[in-house]
């Protein structure tokens, strides 16, 4: 007896069940959050070992091809795409603070600290200014000459 052996690429022409479909569309949907297809099946269920060959099997799937062009092709008002270009850039500083060489994750999280606001001194009123020179007063007299 031999073993059977699964290929996806036999299926790929038939139409998808809805099982399929659902899964596709929620994959789909999590997919247009920030383009990435391995964090879409992560955040679909699978875990990594997984996620990584079926990311790339989706990704080939006619059907997820085609519902990611009916989504890319529908008007949106320019205050959403704003939005979704802000999320994509965001989504791809972290990215490379988390994987990049040193020297560019130093640059990815200089520059999303400045988009956060991170790089910003707070302001602060002028009497708790006062308070922060008093404290500093006060631990100067206790150091020895």
């Amino acid at each position: 007896m031999t073993a059977q052996v699964f290929n996806f690429s036999d299926y790929m022409d038939q139409e998808p069940t809805a099982q399929q479909k659902a899964l596709w569309d929620k994959f789909v949907e999590e997919y247009l959050k920030d383009f990435n297809s391995l964090e879409a099946a992560m955040r679909v269920g699978f875990n990594m070992t997984f996620a990584q060959e079926y990311s790339r099997i989706f990704m080939g799937q006619p059907y997820v091809q085609r519902l990611i062009m009916h989504h890319k092709m529908q008007p949106i008002d320019e205050k959403t795409e704003v939005e979704i270009e802000k999320s994509l850039i965001i989504a791809t500083l972290k990215e490379c603070m988390q994987n990049g060489q040193p020297a560019t994750r130093v640059v990815a999280a200089k520059t999303l600290a400045g988009i956060r606001g991170l790089d910003q001194a707070p302001d602060r009123s002028s009497e708790e200014l006062e308070k922060l020179v008093d404290s500093f007063k006060e631990i100067a007299k206790s150091v020895p000459d």
